[in-house]
């Protein structure tokens, strides 16, 4: 089993070696951090990154997403495909075509983001909506593991954000600059929860 306190105790040295994001790399960070993680969290973190591509989704993929044995993997591709549902289904609809062409089955009824999802898809700006959609992405990560602290879901929950940081990094510098220095914020108080637990 990996050790997670001494992974996640070393989140803030790893992001903090990149000034104000510049550079930020995450495949670097990615990589050290699998250095030190068991050959399962490294298959987990595969099947998180399988989901980067767009590719690669589909119905087979959400299928298996909910039979794994890591909530976070199952809660968070959950999420992805009713959010991606709930977008195709919106742009279906603006170009008049039938919904259930272009979405992976139904969005549940419990689907808490419903609202914020269509109040996000009448913004008219492109690059607002997608900042706006991966705010959505950061805020799950965050609500899935709310109440862990040492375990592969908060690591997989920290390079879920740092790709978002990477993403928009090569988009917007100024939105890239500001992710990561949430994502700073947000290692250094969990390296100040370590301390407080020791």
């Amino acid at each position: 089993m990996a050790n997670y306190h001494y992974i996640i105790a070393g989140l803030p040295s790893l992001v903090l070696d990149y000034q104000s994001g510049k550079n930020f790399s995450y495949q670097d960070i990615r990589n050290n951090i699998a250095e030190m993680c068991s050959v399962k969290d490294i298959r987990l973190i595969e099947w998180l990154e399988f989901g980067f591509n767009e590719e690669n989704l589909c119905s087979h993929i959400y299928r298996a997403a909910e039979k794994s044995d890591d909530n976070f993997i199952r809660q968070y591709y959950a999420f992805d495909r009713s959010v991606r549902n709930a977008i195709a289904a919106h742009n279906a609809k603006e170009l008049g075509f039938e919904t259930s062409r272009y979405t992976i089955g139904e969005i549940p009824d419990d689907f808490e983001e419903i609202s914020k999802v269509r109040n996000i898809l009448s913004t008219g700006d492109i690059i607002e909506k997608e900042k706006q959609i991966d705010r959505l992405r950061w805020d799950k990560a965050n609500e899935i593991t709310a109440f862990n602290y040492f375990d592969i879901d908060v690591i997989l929950a920290f390079l879920l954000k740092a790709k978002i940081v990477d993403r928009w990094n090569s988009l917007d510098k100024e939105t890239g600059s500001k992710m990561f220095e949430e994502l700073v914020n947000e290692v250094r108080g969990t390296f100040k929860g370590i301390n407080k637990e020791n």
